[in-house]
């Protein structure tokens, strides 16, 4: 895999007479994340009924699936494609399934998107004590960490699992006519609440409130768990809020550009990097700025600073002749990691007929594959990329990338953003050292 790609993303709904359907209009939303597949759960009079399959969203959740999952509450997640096809990140698995399982009696469903750093020493204790674990998905480790817990309740045997975690994740369970979902206490990836006509829906993003036509209400707060059930919703602070570490790719490049990760606009952000991009490394013998898919805002704003036409030339992923013929190119994308993509992108303008391409970055050069469960390319894979000679070795004139000071300061400062993949420092431990997170006592009802 060249590029990031946006992992797994799940989508539930409490309360809803139609909740299976709310929540697949709401994972087909999310068409920015890299699936294979779906997985969607509903309860209706207690009974748990799954359905799972590989494929496109579109068609692995269709009415007739819908139909045979009635109830009032539903959890549905985009799943990744097959293990070769995922990038797993230094060897790290970015999450499979939805888990499934029977704690005390009561089937769960459960999603988590993320990485938990620390599951190797746990899965160790775990089956030191006795538990069969089918493979390596986070989601199926907490159910058993749910199901060891000694607390008497769901929820307190929920947060009891909770304690145990480390990195970065946001994670949905559902159990009998309730759902909670929580958010890591770094805040590293977005999860959003709000009302669909009598109920309650929560995502991993923003988008897909909008497209379900839900009032959106607010992000969880880092560390934060919310419950939904019939007394209502509830809200609490079982983990302890640390530094902010929100992934600065999300707003770089993962998210949609109509997205609000973290409440910031991407496109907003996507068209100042642009414009610093032009100001910082200005293409001087350019006469026209292209895009790669994707990248369509951050070249709005190069071309709008250099005053250049911005120029439409991917029809079919092919580039269109007349747009680039005896023209001298600014081609925009938004990252550079292996730079297959970049390679290719240039050679089609180069066979297109362009006499000159100069290749500008919108971020530094990654670095590193995400230890966090973003997936992409991994280190080593990163590692294989020329350090002299770029331009030479993609196949364009000049390469000019942004370096990370200018696009932290775009994004608000230094503080409250993880960009380890860049170059910045990990707010991360990738390994098994670290210590629980306390209880915060009390409750409040959310916003």
């Amino acid at each position: 895999m060249d590029q990031l790609r946006d992992g797994p993303g799940w989508v539930a709904v409490a309360g809803h007479a139609k909740a299976a359907r709310i929540a697949a209009s709401g994972l087909l939303a999310l068409r920015h994340h890299l699936a294979g597949g779906a997985s969607l759960a509903a309860v209706e009079r207690g009974v748990l009924r799954v359905h799972q399959a590989c494929g496109a969203p579109e068609d692995v959740i269709g009415p007739e699936q819908i139909l045979a999952l009635p109830g009032q509450v539903a959890l549905g997640q985009l799943n990744p494609p097959a293990a070769p096809d995922t990038g797993l990140n230094d060897g790290q698995p970015v999450g499979e399934r939805l888990a499934v399982g029977r704690v005390r009696g009561v089937r769960l469903a459960l999603s988590l998107v993320g990485r938990v750093t620390n599951a190797f020493r746990l899965r160790e204790e775990l089956s030191d004590r006795g538990a069969v674990l089918l493979g390596t998905n986070d989601s199926e480790l907490v159910l058993h960490l749910i199901a060891q817990s000694a607390q008497r309740t769901l929820v307190n045997r929920l947060v009891d699992a909770l304690w145990r975690l480390e990195g970065a994740w946001t994670l949905a369970l559902l159990a009998e006519e309730r759902v909670v979902i929580a958010r890591d206490p770094q805040g590293f990836r977005s999860t959003w609440i709000g009302r669909v006509e009598d109920g309650w829906i929560a995502s991993t993003d923003d988008c897909a409130l909008r497209a379900t036509h839900a009032e959106s209400r607010r992000e969880l707060r880092p560390g934060e768990m919310v419950v939904f059930d019939g007394r209502g919703v509830q809200s609490v602070q079982p983990l302890r809020p640390t530094v902010a570490a929100s992934c600065a790719q999300q707003v770089l490049q993962l998210a949609p550009a109509e997205g609000r990760p973290f409440g910031t606009p991407a496109w907003g952000v996507r068209v100042a990097l642009g414009e610093r991009l032009a100001s910082e490394c200005p293409a001087d013998e350019a006469d026209r700025v292209v895009s790669v898919p994707g990248a369509e805002a951050l070249a709005y704003g190069f071309a709008a600073r250099a005053r250049l036409p911005l120029v439409p030339v991917w029809s079919a992923d092919r580039a269109v002749a007349p747009a680039v013929e005896d023209g001298a190119v600014a081609l925009v994308v938004p990252g550079l990691a292996t730079g297959v993509e970049v390679r290719a992108a240039v050679l089609a303008l180069r066979e297109a007929g362009a006499a000159r391409v100069d290749v500008r970055v919108g971020a530094p050069a990654t670095v590193a594959g995400c230890r966090v469960g973003v997936p992409g390319p991994s280190s080593d894979e990163v590692a294989g990329r020329p350090t002299t000679d770029l331009a030479g070795w993609l196949g364009s004139d000049s390469v000019g990338l942004l370096a990370l000071g200018s696009v932290l300061a775009v994004l608000g400062g230094p503080a409250g953003w993880c960009a380890a993949c860049l170059g910045g420092k990990s707010p991360f431990n990738p390994d098994d050292r670290g210590e629980q997170l306390p209880l915060f006592a009390g409750a409040s009802q959310p916003g």
